[in-house]
């Protein structure tokens, strides 16, 4: 009544093994398992939001500030960059990527915009340039027609209207 019996089959033999383990014996080694179950459970318990600290000091704020960063981003501030501070190199290393790469979009930003600026300016010369002679052209045509019918006076002053004009466009070039 006071043991345990263990027995087992040999896989090799037709033998079967038993052991006899007293109770006392089985026993006699709780508490000393108990204690130390609950010495590693305290452990744990005080450990735990010591390491919970660390986790939100390490990772999760730097997580929430590179979050904070995008969402300015997001909303059109690409002025907005992570202030350096003492973290993990990890983290560090992210965010001075994010800066490197907001710096880099800022400057491909400002590029574009001045290339359609050129582009609109090189094709509103070009427009220009086709207008002006074609203009040119019905300047003097209304004029010899204007001449021709005698009316001297208009034809004066689409002269000086055109002449006027001209001027005007040369300035603004």
């Amino acid at each position: 009544k006071d043991s345990l019996i263990l027995t087992g089959a040999s896989s090799s033999a037709p033998i079967s093994f038993a052991e006899i383990i007293q109770e006392n014996t089985i026993l006699s080694s709780l508490p000393f398992m108990q204690k130390y179950t609950l010495l590693i459970s305290l452990l744990v318990a005080l450990l735990l939001p010591v390491v919970i600290l660390l986790l939100r000091i390490h990772i999760v704020q730097p997580l929430q500030k590179l979050n904070k960063a995008m969402k300015h981003i997001q909303r059109g501030d690409l002025q907005y960059r992570i202030t350096p501070y003492r973290t993990s190199n990890e983290i560090t290393i992210v965010n001075h990527t994010f800066n490197k790469m907001m710096d880099e979009v800022q400057h491909l930003k400002i590029s574009v915009y001045e290339e359609e600026i050129k582009t609109q300016k090189s094709l509103l010369r070009s427009l220009q340039m086709q207008i002006q002679p074609h203009f040119i052209i019905n300047s003097l045509n209304m004029v010899y027609n204007l001449i021709e019918n005698r009316d001297y006076q208009m034809a004066k002053q689409l002269i000086v209207y055109s002449v006027e004009f001209y001027r005007y466009m040369v300035k603004v070039d």
